[in-house]
């Protein structure tokens, strides 16, 4: 278990890869594994209440992660940035509009702005 974690969690880094890309790619391929499980939880909860909407989301949010990993794999990773920015935006908005205010996710739009700003630091 956790030769697959470190498998993971350093897709797309190489010895060659410099240091500052190194560290952006440890966090976000940290996150989009934690994303990933929370996915197949939610979508397995979801299930069981009867929300099949919301478990199709939630498994858009799956194939999304697993999509950011291809692209990581494949030294896309200005692309995978941007998609991955543009999927939270897409997945909150839509559990907005689904759930409405009872589950608060407009306060994760707070957080965008400095996932912006880690990803795209040396980027004009």
């Amino acid at each position: 278990m956790k030769e697959l974690y470190h498998k993971l969690a350093n897709i797309g880094i190489t010895p060659a890869t410099p240091f500052s890309l190194r560290n952006k790619l440890t966090v976000l391929n940290n996150a989009n594994l934690f994303i990933a499980l929370v996915s197949l939880f939610y979508a397995g909860i979801g299930y069981y209440n009867g929300f099949h909407l919301a478990v199709a989301m939630t498994l858009f949010s799956f194939a999304s992660t697993a999509f950011a990993f291809i692209l990581i794999n494949k030294g896309h990773y200005t692309f995978a940035f941007h998609f991955m920015l543009w999927y939270a935006f897409i997945f909150l908005s839509s559990f907005s509009i689904l759930f409405g205010s009872i589950n608060n996710s407009y306060y994760y739009f707070l957080f965008l702005p400095i996932a912006a700003n880690i990803l795209f630091e040396g980027l004009r």
